[in-house]
């Protein structure tokens, strides 16, 4: 916590108050019995969420989900998958699908109720997401490519990935 910047931890600190005001607060990880259940949770938020600002989300196609929910038991059976939520009196409110590998932890996938924004349930979830990772072992947390909004209040350190194609023996 004392590593980030002053705002997003008064805006942390805020948060995780508002939220433990309400009722009993969890940082919850899926079992391998559980899986589909949090997969579940996952996929109703990421889509509540972005229904709320009238976009599509990532995963606004059925054969997307149907791929998650194939690929999630063997991915979380490798220990490559790990999924979270965060829960408000045993209700997830926000969501997150992480792939780890070696010292990474990747943030695939998030999300959380539009109604509870005021209380940042979706920043509160990426930091104990990210403690568990470092829990874990993990020593460098990927928010993955883009520059969303939400990602700046981090203060990550940029890292450019770069992609080659080789057709026809040409260089692309």
């Amino acid at each position: 916590m004392e590593q980030l910047p002053k705002k997003l931890r008064k805006n942390l600190h805020h948060g995780i108050r508002a939220l433990q005001k309400m009722g009993s607060i969890e940082m919850s990880q899926a079992s391998p019995d559980t899986v589909p259940h949090f997969l579940d949770d996952l996929f109703r938020l990421h889509d509540t969420r972005w229904r709320s600002r009238k976009e599509s989300g990532v995963l606004n196609e059925q054969s997307l989900l149907e791929f998650h929910r194939e690929s999630a038991a063997e991915l979380f059976r490798s220990g490559m998958l790990r999924l979270y939520s965060l829960l408000v009196n045993g209700k997830a409110i926000a969501a997150y699908y992480v792939l780890v590998k070696d010292t990474h932890a990747y943030a695939y996938l998030g999300g959380f109720d539009p109604v509870m924004e005021k209380h940042s349930p979706g920043a509160v979830a990426l930091y104990l997401t990210m403690q568990r990772s470092i829990q874990e072992g993990r020593l460098i947390f990927d928010l993955l490519r883009g520059k969303e909004r939400y990602k700046l209040f981090w203060h990550p350190e940029e890292c450019t990935n770069f992609k080659m194609k080789i057709t026809s023996g040409q260089l692309s």
